[in-house]
């Protein structure tokens, strides 16, 4: 392993919001204390913050403790498996941009795009891709696999995608993917980089319906080990060796976790290529398929 110098991981950073207000992630993480959390990241000067109307309070939060920020705000089309209607959805973008600056807001986003309704929802789409032109913001989504992708491309005009890459779900390091967004220069952020806490995690602390799945995860630990190398390093530098990937989002259950993860070193990790995980079961590394996963 080649270790760079001169390297600040909080560049890269994009700080999740989720854990503000809720559990998040398979271990059931919350940050416990959010606000002395975002005095450390004033500290730090790191300003992205992916979040959420549905996220609660972070936007407050956020205001409240952090003055210079940009925040990705992702926008759901649909509550409780109904279209939510257009008249409703402009107002909700109307009142978010009143109540924030409109210099913090970085991005907006649809986050819960989905192939079986995309005709439903054209309209959502075309009406904020507008709004962000004119506002001049970033405009993208963030999406669950290549098929999505495939299907926004050739519909919408977007600069900013959001996309799950991690050690166990390489779908997105397609070549002909990888090639378009350089060349449309598309602002590509990397989430879902530790699988929610599958991959950093002991068995002990996970569920037990991903006993099933207890060799990858042994595989996983030994082979970290064999290379001397946390498998929250590995994680970070598995997504730190593709160029297209700009910005990485990540959620923290406090301070200390944040402290850890920004001495982490850059470095040329080329054990983490291995076949062993090439091929990964779709309904491990989706975690929108977990609810299927039963119990060994």
């Amino acid at each position: 392993m080649i270790k760079k110098k001169n390297f600040n991981l909080l560049t890269k950073i994009i700080i999740g919001t989720a854990q503000f207000s809720k559990n998040y992630g398979v271990i059931k993480k919350k940050n416990q204390n959010p606000d002395e959390f975002i005095h450390l990241i004033r500290k730090y000067k790191i300003r992205t913050f992916d979040t959420s109307i549905n996220y609660n309070k972070s936007f407050d939060l956020i205001e409240k403790n952090k003055k210079n920020s940009n925040l990705i705000i992702k926008l759901s089309t649909y509550k409780k498996n109904k279209i939510i209607p257009i008249l409703k959805f402009k107002k909700q973008i109307n009142q978010i941009s009143s109540k924030i600056k409109e210099n913090k807001i970085y991005s907006f986003m649809i986050h819960d795009f989905n192939l079986s309704y995309e005709n439903k929802i054209r309209n959502h789409i075309n009406f904020l891709s507008e709004y962000c032109l004119k506002k001049k913001i970033h405009f993208g989504f963030s999406i669950y696999n290549l098929r999505e992708f495939n299907c926004i491309k050739k519909k919408y005009v977007f600069n900013i995608l959001q996309i799950p890459l991690n050690i166990f779900n390489r779908e997105f390091l397609d070549h002909k993917f990888i090639k378009y967004v350089k060349h449309k220069k598309i602002e590509v952020h990397a989430r879902s980089v530790f699988l929610q806490g599958l991959l950093t995690n002991d068995l002990k602390f996970i569920p037990k319906k991903f006993l099933k799945f207890e060799n990858l995860f042994s595989s996983w630990k030994k082979l970290c080990f064999k290379n001397g190398i946390s498998r929250t390093d590995a994680c970070i530098n598995f997504i730190l060796n593709y160029d297209f990937v700009s910005k990485i989002v990540i959620g923290f259950k406090n301070s200390e976790e944040l402290k850890e993860l920004i001495k982490i070193q850059r470095q040329r990790c080329n054990f983490i290529k291995n076949k062993t995980f090439s091929k990964i079961p779709k309904n491990l590394k989706n975690p929108n398929l977990w609810q299927k996963i039963k119990q060994k």
